[in-house]
C-alpha cells in the first residue's frame, strides 16, 4: 500500500459498443459534425463525436446527477447503519469494495423481492 495522496486511476480501457440509430438521428449527427468542424477547424467522424455528445448529455442531466448523488448518500447511510459491506482502505484518500461482497449484498437484498420496491 502506498502513502501517496493520489490513488491508482480507475480502469480506462475503452469498451466498444455497437449501436443502431434511426436515419433521422444519423442525419442529425452528420449535420452536427459540420458546425463542429467549422467551430474547431477540424473534421471529426460522427463515431468520434458520439461519446463526447453522450458525456455532455449525461453531465447536463440534473435529474441523473441528483439520482447519482442520492445513490452515494444512500451507500454511506447504509454503511453507517452497518447494512452495507465496509470498504477496504487502500490509502487515506482511497477505498475500494470487494466485488464478491457487493454481489452477495445485492443478492441478499433482492432475494424474494423481484420487481417490488423494498426498504433497505
Amino acid at each position: 500500500m502506498s502513502d501517496l495522496k493520489l490513488a491508482k486511476p480507475p480502469d480506462r480501457t475503452p469498451i466498444k459498443l455497437t449501436i443502431i440509430v434511426m436515419p433521422e438521428l444519423h442525419h442529425s449527427l452528420t449535420q452536427y459534425a459540420a458546425p463542429y468542424a467549422e467551430a474547431y477547424g477540424r473534421e471529426e467522424p460522427v463515431t468520434e463525436l458520439i461519446p463526447a455528445i453522450l458525456v455532455t448529455f449525461l453531465e447536463g442531466d440534473h435529474a441523473f446527477a441528483r439520482a447519482r448523488a442520492a445513490g452515494k448518500s444512500m451507500i454511506y447511510r447504509l454503511l453507517k447503519d452497518d447494512k452495507f459491506p465496509a470498504p477496504y482502505k487502500l490509502s487515506s484518500a482511497a477505498s475500494r469494495w470487494s466485488e464478491r461482497e457487493i454481489v452477495a449484498w445485492i443478492d441478499d437484498v433482492k432475494d424474494g423481492f423481484e420487481g417490488k420496491k423494498r426498504r433497505v
